[in-house]
């Protein structure tokens, strides 16, 4: 199930978050790591050698074999890789077993479209098929340091209760994340607080 929260997290006068980027710009000694979607689109990428973009071939080998990933799909610009099964009994992790390091499926990479669909159409393909071609992009994190100096944090996020990151919806003009011109934008995901990983509740 998806929620969304207008957050303003009690860490005092400094606030640090790990968010998924296409770049790593480093603000100080505490950090929150993002995953940025919005520096992600298939169009603007050529496969090459750095794979920032590729297609991954999925077949189920037999009958409700495991998919073997677990997913946020709520958000309109891609699907979100949240965990990866390695057991080579499911489709990811066979086909993980069998792919080049490059394009191997790792959480925190995004799923742009399923055979050509996109949305909310990508996520039903997804949970029923029999071959799928999925075109993936690759995240970066990056640390992004925010002092509150009184402020509410400002940011407005929706996740998965199930998930491993807090994705971006809003970043306020009111709050220290604005104020302080951290380089965060909509479609960025907190996938780290000071430190710390895991469920929504955690983060």
């Amino acid at each position: 199930s998806e929620s969304q929260s207008k957050v303003d997290m009690g860490l005092g006068g400094l606030a640090a978050f790990c968010f998924l980027s296409a770049f790593a710009c480093f603000f100080g000694p505490i950090a929150h790591f993002l995953h940025d979607k919005s520096k992600h689109k298939a169009e603007e990428h050529e496969e090459g050698e750095g794979e920032e973009v590729f297609t991954a071939l999925l077949a189920q080998e037999q009958f409700a074999q495991p998919l073997g990933m677990i997913v946020e799909g709520f958000a309109p610009e891609a699907i979100f890789i949240a965990q990866v099964d390695e057991d080579d009994s499911t489709v990811v992790g066979r086909h993980n077993a069998r792919a080049p390091a490059r394009r191997r499926l790792r959480p925190g990479d995004y799923i742009i479209s399923v055979s050509g669909e996109r949305g909310p159409g990508a996520v039903d393909r997804l949970s029923s098929f029999a071959r799928a071609e999925l075109v993936v992009s690759r995240s970066r994190l990056r640390p992004v340091t925010v002092r509150k100096r009184g402020l509410p944090l400002g940011l407005i996020l929706k996740y998965d209760t199930f998930g491993t990151s807090l994705y971006i919806k809003a970043v306020e003009e009111s709050g220290a994340a604005r104020a302080c011109d951290a380089d965060i934008e909509l479609g960025d995901r907190i996938v780290c607080v000071n430190g710390r990983t895991g469920t929504p509740p955690t983060l």
